[in-house]
């Protein structure tokens, strides 16, 4: 543990000002769609199948005739109702649990703030193996480095950003031989910087894995590093 640099503390702060955000606006319109759109959707859904029941029983519904009889009348209404309270009971149990979540990792950036420590790791790049993810053409690196494991980062300004997404964006990043991956204790939060002579580059190879399957920015590769082609790349390599 190393006490944290002016850039360090800068950045941290930055995340702390993303979070203090309102969080409950950013829920509005989905509570907006819990509440009207979504139950449409499901008694439609819902309602169709019961219709078909209640006309095997032999309740009449056509021509407006399910208004007539209680069961079948009330009975719509509350599944109607049922299915509305529901959905907007969920909405805004999802929404306490995301602002909570937002709070804490709030208080955990603040904690990081006031200790003003860094877990600073210095490790060598063995080795890069590069992939192309086919929505964008971003460039995805998957680094090894000396402890072992496999740090993945998104290229984010290979990203081709005229839409052609023909497969010829070029990497941006610049690796070297020297990694430093700064760790924020309390909220897990990391940074990352080279130093030291560039490393070279292998060729770009398509990512064809789907998009959920993809590893996160930022993150250790879970995948060997000797199964990476074969996990995430052309079929020809699985």
């Amino acid at each position: 543990m190393r006490e944290m640099t002016g850039k360090e503390r800068a950045q941290l702060e930055e995340m702390v000002i993303a979070s203090r955000r309102p969080g409950w606006g950013e829920h509005f319109w989905l509570l907006v769609a819990a509440a009207t759109v979504l139950p449409t959707l499901y008694s439609a859904i819902l309602l169709v199948p019961l219709a078909i029941g209640a006309r095997l029983i032999g309740f009449p519904i056509g021509n407006g005739a399910w208004k007539a009889n209680p069961i079948t009348y009330y009975g719509a209404i509350l599944v109607v109702a049922g299915i509305w309270l529901a959905m907007v009971a969920l909405q805004i149990r999802w929404s306490i649990r995301a602002e909570g979540s937002r709070s804490h990792g709030l208080a955990k950036l603040k904690e990081d703030l006031a200790r003003g420590l860094v877990r600073d790791e210095v490790l060598t790049v063995t080795g890069a193996k590069l992939l192309r993810e086919p929505e964008h053409d971003m460039i995805v690196f998957f680094l090894q480095l000396s402890n072992g494991k496999c740090f993945v980062l998104y290229d984010y300004d290979s990203v081709d950003i005229n839409g052609e997404f023909d497969g010829q964006s070029r990497p941006t990043l610049t690796p070297r031989e020297i990694f430093h991956l700064v760790t924020f204790p309390a909220s897990k939060r990391r940074g990352w910087s080279f130093s030291g002579p560039e490393i070279a580059l292998p060729d770009v190879l398509p990512m064809a894995a789907t998009p959920d399957l993809w590893p996160e920015d930022e993150s250790w590769c879970r995948v060997k590093w000797e199964n990476i082609e074969r996990h995430y790349g052309p079929k020809k390599n699985r």
